[in-house]
């Protein structure tokens, strides 16, 4: 009670300290790979889906996310990743698609000289 009193550390307070420390290092992994998926959301969010899109032209897109996507017509990929149905897999396509449209374009804006 003293040593509360003056601010001193208990050994309760130090157990605690331990047990927290213990649980970071065991979940540390967990919480890395959440947060990278958390930033692959943002970014994600930050890609605009072209408003002309037509994503019956994608190879490998199945026919249900193509329903989804054409019926919904999402903004960005990080919308396009939320719809039912629209797999990790079917994201992962829509970007690939949207950065070698994008690229392509680029290109023929300004050819090499």
């Amino acid at each position: 009670m003293i040593a509360a009193a003056g601010g001193v550390a208990t050994a309760t307070t130090s157990d605690a300290a331990l047990e927290r420390a213990a649980i970071e290092i065991v979940y540390e992994g967990y919480l890395k790979r959440q947060q990278v998926d958390a930033d692959k959301v943002a970014r994600a969010d930050g890609v605009r889906v072209p408003d002309d899109l037509d994503y019956r032209t994608i190879p490998g897109l199945s026919n249900e996310a193509i329903e989804k996507l054409e019926a919904i017509r999402p903004r960005s990929v990080g919308q396009a990743s939320r719809i039912s149905g629209v797999t990790p897999a079917a994201v992962s396509i829509l970007l690939t698609h949207i950065g070698l449209a994008e690229r392509r374009k680029a290109e023929v804006a300004s050819p090499p000289s």
